[in-house]
């Protein structure tokens, strides 16, 4: 396979001479290189670089358009040559990347910040292909290193269902179908295995409920999403970073629960669920939420304490069913000034947090029972916060609040 990179002014001159249009061509299957440099012989520079082109070209190899355009960012950490080597390429290039097939790869990548131009003409590379094969998506395998995706391989390969697992989805049926696999010790790579062996069981379509949760889980497949039928996903207490792609395909779900993974976003396609009422985020590493969680029209509960949020969005005021609200221990310092439009709420805790005031709007939650206001900067409560006649309970910090409404300081000393 014939690499041709037409070289242009943005090469190094002591390489090149400006005015060349020179070019490097490369078979890597016979090993042979040829170099056609300037007529002061610097291209014997450029040629030693090019005895570590190979590695480059595996790089590529494995490499799709979007993330060759953020490698930039991706590591910063390489190795001083491959960045010298780097610096030898042409500002344009035009890659037919080789068919490799080995799982292997340089440790270290190499920052492109010259290229102006890339146009890459590839198949799936080889790599790439089998854990497409297994269930991962393409978005999915972009994020993680290759440390991660070859674990996950061998992970598939070498893992045996064991005789427990096997009884427990062969036992699945019309009248029996949950599937609980929790602390089974499963990895990734044999939680897709589990799944090609429900698949080939014929009993995709029974399974309704299927608990995952206390194993070492670290990326949650695409292929989860051929459980299609599934009402009720329990993924709590893993170590889970990486979401489907495809959830949106999960169109049957109720419930979600993820609790005590490493979480730090959510994938848009969680939003277009159209019968989910029960979503447990708690002890992630989410810092926002997206306005399209509006979406969520059947949503009643929602947990996403002890994350990162700072900033609560108005389109969580818009979520009409919702009746309890979970947002202890986060870092929010602003709720939005529509957070009255939660009508049905009556459980709300907001406790462990930075505010250092709440919205006049909230006295409109006429159905609010339960309100944990404890651990934040608040000095005063809003004068509406009298129209709350719902209110059961309510938890603030006398020592520094010192403004309470006077229909609130009573009921607050009654039930107090």
């Amino acid at each position: 396979m014939m690499i041709e990179n037409n070289i242009n002014e943005r090469l190094s001159p002591p390489t090149f001479k400006r005015k060349d249009r020179d070019w490097i061509g490369i078979s890597p299957v016979k090993k042979q290189r040829r170099l056609v440099s300037d007529n002061n012989g610097r291209g014997a520079v450029a040629d030693k670089c090019l005895n570590q082109f190979d590695m480059f070209l595996t790089i590529i190899n494995y490499l799709n358009q979007s993330e060759l355009a953020q490698i930039a960012t991706v590591n910063k950490s390489i190795n001083r040559f491959c960045r010298q080597a780097c610096s030898y390429l042409p500002a344009r290039l035009n890659i037919n990347p080789l068919e490799i097939g080995s799982r292997s790869l340089p440790f270290q990548l190499t920052i492109l910040n010259h290229v102006d131009e890339l146009t890459f003409n590839s198949v799936k590379p080889s790599f790439i292909t089998p854990l497409l094969n297994i269930g991962f998506g393409l978005d999915q395998l972009i994020k993680l290193t290759y440390s991660d995706r070859h674990e996950i391989i061998n992970d598939f390969d070498q893992y045996n269902l064991s005789n427990e697992i096997i009884k427990k989805i062969q036992g699945v049926s019309l009248r029996k179908s949950e599937l609980d696999l929790g602390c089974e010790n499963l990895t990734s790579g044999k939680l897709c295995k589990i799944i090609q062996w429900i698949e080939n069981a014929g009993k995709l379509e029974l399974i309704q409920e299927l608990t995952i949760e206390s194993n070492q889980i670290e990326f949650l497949p695409n292929s989860i999403v051929k459980l299609k039928n599934l009402k009720s996903l329990n993924v709590n207490h893993n170590e889970c970073r990486l979401l489907p792609t495809n959830f949106e395909k999960l169109t049957e779900l109720d419930s979600f629960y993820a609790n005590g993974n490493k979480i730090s976003e959510l994938p848009e396609g969680m939003f277009e669920w159209p019968h989910v009422t029960h979503l447990y985020l708690q002890s992630n590493l989410i810092s926002s939420i997206s306005d399209n969680i509006e979406k969520l029209s059947s949503l009643n509960y929602l947990n996403l304490s002890s994350n990162q949020l700072t900033v609560i969005p108005r389109a969580v005021s818009r979520l009409s069913e919702l009746r309890e609200l979970h947002l202890y221990a986060n870092l929010i310092c602003r709720l939005p000034d529509n957070f009255g439009e939660l009508k049905l709420l009556y459980f709300l805790n907001l406790s462990c947090n930075k505010l250092n005031e709440v919205p006049e709007s909230m006295g409109e939650m006429r159905g609010l029972e339960n309100l944990d206001l404890k651990y934040n900067d608040l000095e005063s409560l809003p004068s509406t916060f009298e129209n709350l006649k719902s209110l059961v309970k309510i938890y603030f910090d006398e020592e520094k609040v010192r403004q309470i409404p006077d229909g609130v300081r009573a009921y607050w000393k009654q039930y107090d």
